[in-house]
């Protein structure tokens, strides 16, 4: 479990499919599951205050940071230094970020594994598709499909 300087908590536990789902406790201490719409809203509107490279890039950080092994005190690093960046305290969306593309590479016969949310990302900050459309436009689509859609924007 990391708990991040503005209070929240954010931690791995059983989910629908796994042991890998992710949750967090707001400073009220309620606890929640982080959708794709929530995260893909957060990124867009981050990217409207500080632009789309800068959170672009800081992304990157985080998702080429993440992998199948999940390093607490990296993790907690990496977006404490990221949050540094913006005004409102960003670093639990950093972690939940982090931590979804950890939950993502330990996905048993996933393919396509965190590239799915990078392109959800890419889609949102680049090719401003809305944020709806994106948490349901990939459900149903072939891996091929997805992964050409992918390496035609440079996620590899």
């Amino acid at each position: 479990m990391i708990t991040t300087n503005t209070g929240y908590k954010i931690y791995f536990g059983r989910g629908k499919f796994d042991e890998w789902c992710v949750f967090y406790n707001d400073t009220d201490d309620k606890k929640f599951i982080p959708l794709d719409k929530h995260y893909f809203q957060w990124i867009l509107d981050l990217s409207k205050k500080y632009g789309v490279e800068q959170v672009y890039n800081d992304f990157l950080k985080v998702y080429d940071a993440a992998d199948e092994i999940f390093d607490e005190d990296e993790c907690i690093s990496l977006c404490t230094e990221i949050d540094k960046n913006y005004e409102e305290g960003t670093t639990h969306w950093w972690v939940i970020y982090y931590m979804t593309m950890v939950a993502e590479c330990k996905k048993e016969n996933a393919i396509l594994k965190k590239r799915i949310k990078h392109l959800g990302v890419y889609n949102v900050l680049f090719d401003g598709y809305d944020v709806d459309y994106v948490t349901k436009y990939m459900r149903g689509k072939g891996w091929r499909y997805l992964d050409k859609l992918m390496k035609e924007r440079g996620i590899e």
